[in-house]
């Protein structure tokens, strides 16, 4: 059995046409077109999808109703997502001339400009400003729909996991160690490779600290063991430490705990304000 998946990249793309008289167009087609009333145009349009959280690129290939391309040079294309519902443009953008001659274009939707647009369905208008200076429609197929159909989504879209963090203490057993609530580790959230990354913010504190982990769905005190923070000790010893101290672990836990052992043998022995980890 082969555990290997393959990925796909697949550029979004349409086929737009404008209708032209059978005289060629200063700057704007380098073809005539037809006296006849036939259209060659696209069949249909393609559904698109726009993907909240991603920059979107979709290329479009612009061309007359006898199906040749139409010359960009000098033409501004212009994009807008519309509100099926209400009408209303919510969205303007400009199209990027890809190859005049081909009558390509991109339109690029960054990932901050769909943040506030609400997952469902819209209309995707292109249009441009022709010889005489009237906004023309591009059209989508042979009903002379104005309008690609576009569906915002987020399925594409992956919370990271929070980062956990440990700030209160308790003493469970009065033996002199400090022991926070348990938190997830790497094989609660199905993380195979067992990353943990976590750092202990500190003010002048002297004394081990320990963090702690289990692979039991439901620990008992028994379960818990401490992890090696050290060279050949389980713990990392602080002398007067103010700030952060970074760790790195690689271990398949259910659960984390930190556990901390404050100095006997001074005055003042600092604190462990908090311990923040990501695994």
């Amino acid at each position: 059995m082969s555990n290997y998946n393959t990925s796909y990249s697949i550029a979004q793309s349409g086929d737009l046409y404008t209708l032209q008289d059978h005289g060629t167009t200063a700057g704007l087609a380098q073809y005539t077109s037809t006296r006849g009333t036939t259209v060659n145009a696209p069949m249909n349009g393609r559904p698109l999808k726009l993907f909240r959280n991603y920059d979107n690129t979709i290329f479009f290939f612009i061309k007359n109703q006898d199906r040749k391309p139409i010359f960009l040079q000098g033409i501004q294309v212009v994009a807008n997502l519309v509100n099926r519902e209400t009408g209303n443009i919510i969205y303007t953008t400009k199209a990027i001339t890809i190859d005049p001659d081909l009558g390509s274009c991109k339109v690029i939707i960054y990932s901050g400009d769909t943040a506030n647009i609400d997952d469902g369905f819209y209309s995707l208008v292109l249009s441009y400003i022709d010889s005489f200076g009237l906004n023309q429609p591009l059209y989508t197929d042979q009903n002379m729909r104005p309008n690609f159909t576009i569906e915002v989504t987020n399925e594409g879209w992956a919370e990271p996991i929070p980062t956990q963090e440990l700030s209160e203490w308790y003493d469970p057993h009065n033996d002199g160690f400090l022991y926070s609530q348990r938190i997830a580790g790497p094989t609660y959230y199905g993380k195979r490779a067992g990353n943990i990354t976590f750092g202990v913010y500190a003010t002048g504190y002297t004394g081990k600290f320990y963090m702690q982990g289990t692979a039991a769905e439901q620990p008992e005190e028994a379960d818990w063991f401490d992890l090696d923070l050290g060279q050949m000790t389980y713990y990392y010893q602080f002398v007067n430490f103010t700030g952060i101290e970074p760790f790195n672990l690689t271990s398949n836990l259910k659960y984390l705990r930190a556990k901390f052992e404050p100095a006997d043998d001074v005055t003042v022995f600092g604190t462990v304000d908090k311990v923040v980890v990501r695994v």
